[in-house]
């Protein structure tokens, strides 16, 4: 059949505006906003590019990368492990199914107390010591305002070969003198139990001084007693406990480092006597 210009015109005209329609359409469908416009990214490869720095799915495949790139990512589920009992209450989560939930954790709440991270030996925590006071000077004796005691100056080196099943020093009611040389209670103990020095400076000497616990040392040494006295008259030696680490060794303390060592009683090291009641 010949078809007339006319014709040929009409049917033209419709197709022109068909195609057109569908072209306007299948823009609109692919690119973001209102109007389509030339150079833009069409909605589908803004969606590949960012799963692309995601990580997310491959680039080879009959479907193509962009497809590729989709699918992969939508069969990613997630593979975690924890479960309520693990998340801290409060706190939510996804499962493998993508369903959210909640921790079920009961998390102590532990206050934050102020702390002292360094030693005592640095000037920052001097606010951490004790208030040391000189109440004798000549043999010094210094009082730690913490704890009430007095503290003498070393009496020397001496062993501290003690018995403490024999030694009455450690009972309730100690015996009111010793000779100086008494094997069960040694050396170490004998030097604090026989001495006389005045220890608050009112020229009237105490006889009741004895030696320290070792964790009358350790608080010495807590509080400071290394610099809130002075260097040359705390010094950083090891010094004598009368407590037992076992049948044959006691506890010795270094004042300077705090360090406390199990050494056998046959060793000599340094003796301090303390004072509790005047």
């Amino acid at each position: 059949m010949k078809l007339n210009k006319s014709e040929i015109f009409i049917t033209v005209l419709i197709s022109v505006v068909i195609l057109g329609t569908y072209v306007v359409s299948t823009t609109l469908a692919e690119q973001s906003g209102g109007s389509p416009e030339s150079g833009e990214d069409s909605v589908l490869m803004d969606t590949y590019n960012s799963l692309k720095s995601l990580g997310y799915g491959t680039e080879t495949g009959a479907n193509g990368p962009v497809w590729n790139r989709i699918i992969s990512s939508a069969n990613w589920v997630p593979d975690g492990t924890v479960t309520e009992d693990t998340v801290i209450s409060g706190y939510t989560f996804y499962d493998e199914s993508r369903t959210a939930k909640t921790g079920i954790l009961d998390y102590p709440n532990y206050e934050v107390q102020s702390l002292q991270a360094k030693d005592f030996r640095d000037s920052n925590a001097s606010d951490s010591w004790s208030s040391w006071t000189k109440t004798n000077t000549s043999p010094e004796v210094w009082q730690d305002g913490r704890t009430g005691l007095y503290w003498s100056a070393s009496q020397g080196s001496m062993t501290n070969e003690f018995t403490i099943g024999l030694c009455d020093f450690f009972s309730t009611t100690p015996r009111g003198s010793y000779g100086g040389s008494d094997t069960d209670c040694g050396n170490a103990i004998n030097a604090c139990a026989t001495l006389s020095l005045d220890a608050d400076g009112d020229t009237v000497a105490e006889s009741n001084w004895y030696l320290p616990t070792q964790a009358e040392l350790m608080q010495a040494y807590l509080n400071g007693i290394y610099l809130g006295t002075n260097t040359s008259w705390a010094t950083g030696s090891l010094f004598w406990s009368s407590t037992e680490a076992s049948s044959t060794s006691a506890w010795g303390t270094n004042l300077y480092s705090g360090n406390t060592n199990g050494s056998n009683k046959t060793s000599s090291y340094s003796v301090r006597c303390v004072l509790r009641d005047l």
